[in-house]
């Protein structure tokens, strides 16, 4: 690891500043033989992106390494037990090392990107801001997409839908929503988004729209399996009619997959022939 020393303050102005963009994992040392000389009071900060800050003998360097990037791989805070050598050390489960570890995972901020500036899209950015998510609008009508209509939005691109989409990093823990004005600019958008790590692609549109899409995109050749990770409909089945009672569907579907959760999806159901 880095020849540094991370305190524990410095630890969490680190894992702060990183978790802007990744899940971030600190290493605490909760129990060591005096022999290792371990500092207790110092830390080790892993990012997603493997970066990474913090001294910890070589004797337990792979083992840390590996017990943080299993933490962060499964999102789960959780003790360690490692046993020290002269390759890096290994983890031996939860009891039964010479060192135990708590590796603290800090997720990173999820974030819900709007394409699509209508009238549905102002509720969600509002309700994706108050669920903790950072929100990015994107529209290519600067009418639609200013601060005006979105206060609550953290960034408004106004672009060409499929540029402004490559402008924003797609993670993990992106949750992309398809609300644009025409099954054209659907398209385009999806096949973007497709193949990204999305956590979650959403889009409207009616069962018409929808079929319409995806029958283009099987004949582009689309497998079937990657097209059913999108959910079209969007939404839960709430009977939702109005701009707000649809985001708030949406805003529920984004929830229960976060969580994994099982809600009636109106995706599903169409799957299902219902």
């Amino acid at each position: 690891m880095k020849s540094e020393t991370v305190n524990l303050a410095e630890a969490l102005a680190l894992a702060l500043d990183w978790q802007q963009d990744e899940g971030v994992a600190i290493v605490h040392v909760l129990r060591s033989p005096e022999s290792l000389g371990l500092d207790r009071s110092k830390r080790a900060v892993f990012a997603d992106s493997a970066r990474r800050a913090g001294d910890l003998p070589d004797g337990l360097d792979r083992a840390v390494t590996h017990a943080a990037v299993d933490a962060l791989t499964k999102r789960r805070s959780r003790v360690y037990s490692l046993a020290s050598s002269p390759e890096g050390g290994s983890v031996v489960g939860i009891e039964g090392g010479e060192v135990d570890i708590f590796v603290e995972v800090l997720p990173a901020i999820p974030q819900l990107i709007i394409v699509g500036a209508g009238h549905i899209a102002q509720p969600l950015a509002a309700i994706g801001n108050v669920l903790g998510f950072t929100v990015s609008v994107l529209d290519d009508r600067p009418r639609f997409a200013n601060r005006e209509r979105f206060p609550h939005a953290d960034r408004i691109i106004v672009d060409d839908f499929v540029e402004g989409l490559r402008r924003i990093k797609v993670t993990r823990d992106s949750y992309v929503v398809l609300v644009t004005r025409g099954h054209t600019h659907d398209r385009a958008c999806l096949e973007e988004v497709l193949n990204s790590e999305a956590a979650y692609i959403g889009m409207i549109g009616s069962k018409m729209r929808i079929r319409t899409v995806m029958r283009a995109l099987r004949a582009a050749g689309y497998d079937a399996s990657v097209l059913q990770q999108v959910y079209a409909p969007i939404g839960l089945d709430i009977a939702a009619q109005t701009p707000a009672e649809i985001a708030v569907a949406i805003a529920a579907e984004i929830v229960d997959v976060r969580r994994g959760g099982a809600a009636p999806h109106l995706a599903l159901a169409e799957r299902l022939g219902a």
